[in-house]
């Protein structure tokens, strides 16, 4: 009989994602309460997956990208946002703050 082969993901806490990505883990919890950031609940503990964390780091560095774009128009990157360093993603938000 074949084996059946399962990949298991790691899985990450909101703090760990929180770290991860350079924003407060405030954020990840409202994110994960809204539906932006897809999580699994295991016991009392959220869990998000390796690849929502890939996920979420893009859409974030998207909306960073966004908020930049219409606060310096014209203004093009030296590289594209968060691809080098995922910490960047926060670095960015906190400098020019949320979309108005």
């Amino acid at each position: 009989m074949a084996e059946m082969m399962i990949a298991v993901e790691e899985t990450y806490s909101p703090a760990e994602v929180a770290a991860m990505l350079g924003v407060s883990t405030a954020t990840i919890h409202r994110h994960i309460a809204d539906g932006i950031v897809q999580a699994v609940r295991k016991g009392t503990c959220w869990r998000v997956t390796d690849s929502e964390v890939d996920r979420y780091g893009r859409w974030r560095a998207a909306q960073v990208a966004s908020v930049l774009a219409d606060e310096f128009p014209g203004v093009e990157p030296d590289e594209p946002i968060g691809l080098s360093d995922p910490t960047t993603y926060g670095r960015l938000w906190k400098q020019v703050g949320p979309p108005h």
